[in-house]
């Protein structure tokens, strides 16, 4: 069986076309996810980008309302000794 190297690592290689091709499924690389998860540009894209920004905002705003009526409720509740 030939070997190759991909990533620093050795891998068996499959013959096939003029491509040399790993005979492993790829696997996801974590470092990716890490960079998708603290860069979600990376994912969504630049033409998204006010999408994306007008929904964080109606997003934190909801977030806030919801936060506020929680602590309203339980003022009143306090004030009316419940």
């Amino acid at each position: 069986m030939k070997k190759h190297y991909e990533g620093g690592t050795v891998v068996p290689i499959t013959k096939g076309n003029s491509k040399v091709q790993s005979s492993w499924v790829p696997m996801p690389n974590q470092q990716n996810k890490r960079a998708v998860h603290s860069h979600p540009i990376l994912q969504t894209g630049v033409t998204n980008m006010k999408s994306m920004a007008e929904w964080r905002v109606e997003d934190r705003n909801r977030r806030a309302k919801e936060t506020f009526g929680r602590i309203a409720d339980r003022l009143r509740a306090k004030r009316d000794g419940v």
